[in-house]
């Protein structure tokens, strides 16, 4: 059974939850390192021109460009991602609760023309921490049974920290902590240079669809642990 939109919106509520719970409780970057797995790497941290001029020469673009696309990742770390994702589910202006829609539509578009452009984080271990209710915990067991193609409904944030993906699953108003693990993507890339704070985040497309090869847990057992390999 699809996922209708309101479980998608306690999902996003969820995982605003988890952004504030995690930026509240770790330093902004500098006390904390980055991860890196074979495979994928992230880059050093870097700020204003540095980092613009970084990612003119990275991706082949323009100044103003690169500005745009900076400026709408950052906002997209955060805390706007929730208000992006709904935009891209059919959301109106009326389930956002701080983005316009045509600003949801230029972070969205900005977001996954970058992904587009820059270095695929390519082979390494990478995870996503989401907490659910039982109800969406049920519809994410009826797609995994369903042996169809699953998405992230949208953009989608994962880590190479799997310690980082369970502080974003467990939270005391999910009934579930739910953790993807895939073996890397090729419709992803790290934006932990661009972040400010230290989450080995790796970005991944909206168009990214999965294949579940395992699971473990239930609804009964209180988690779940789904591995995944991308579709090309």
């Amino acid at each position: 059974m699809a996922m209708t939109f309101r479980d998608f919106l306690i999902q996003e509520h969820i995982y605003r939850e988890a952004v504030q719970k995690y930026n509240h409780n770790h330093d902004e970057r500098g006390r904390f390192a980055t991860t890196s797995r074979a495979g994928g790497q992230h880059k050093p941290h870097m700020k204003g021109q540095e980092l613009v001029e970084y990612t003119m020469k990275e991706l082949g673009i323009s100044q103003q460009e690169a500005k745009d696309m900076i400026r709408e990742i950052s906002g997209y770390t955060d805390g706007y991602a929730t208000d992006m994702r709904t935009w891209q589910q059919g959301g109106s202006r009326f389930d956002m609760q701080e983005m316009t829609p045509s600003e949801a539509k230029r972070m969205s578009d900005q977001v996954e023309r970058y992904i587009d452009l820059a270095p695929k984080w390519g082979d390494g271990d990478i995870y996503r921490g989401v907490g659910v209710d039982d109800v969406t915990a049920g519809r994410i067991l009826d797609e995994i049974y369903s042996d169809k193609p699953i998405s992230m409904m949208g953009t989608s944030s994962w880590t190479s920290d799997r310690s980082i993906a369970e502080d974003f699953s467990e939270l005391p108003s999910a009934d579930i902590a739910i953790i993807f693990h895939a073996p890397g993507t090729q419709k992803g890339t790290s934006i932990d240079h661009i972040s400010d704070f230290s989450q080995s985040e790796v970005l991944v497309s909206k168009e990214a669809r999965w294949k579940v090869k395992q699971f473990e847990g239930g609804i009964d057992d209180g988690y779940m642990i789904v591995d995944l390999e991308e579709l090309p």
